[in-house]
């Protein structure tokens, strides 16, 4: 069964979804999940707000696109029709050259799918 409503923005570095027919709580696991199994580490957990991240920042800006950093920030909003997450790319793979930003953009447009399917 899929809990999304609709997308009502999807750009190039963010995405914001509206699910309905789910809680909060539920829909949460159901995100934390898709960013576990890529690998993803949960950093900061605010009122709201998660913080996924994969690799690390130090390497990347070392040796460039030969050591992957992506960085995502997710919150959740209520919305009259559902709940609302917005997911946003922190990362833009500028340290990595263009094969860092293709990198970056080719991750996102992954993260972005598996949301599109909750």
């Amino acid at each position: 069964m899929s809990f999304l409503v609709r997308s009502e923005a999807d750009t190039k570095n963010t995405l914001v979804n509206v699910y309905a027919g789910i809680d909060k709580t539920a829909l949460s696991q159901k995100i934390d999940h898709v960013f576990t199994v890529n690998k993803y580490k949960k950093k900061e957990d605010a009122v709201g707000n998660q913080v996924y991240k994969r690799g690390s920042r130090f390497w990347r800006l070392m040796i460039g696109a030969f050591h992957k950093y992506f960085k995502y920030t997710v919150s959740y909003n209520n919305n009259a029709d559902g709940i609302k997450v917005t997911v946003v790319n922190e990362t833009s793979g500028m340290s990595g050259g263009m094969i860092g930003m293709n990198q970056v953009s080719k991750e996102f447009k992954k993260i972005k799918a598996n949301l599109n399917n909750l």
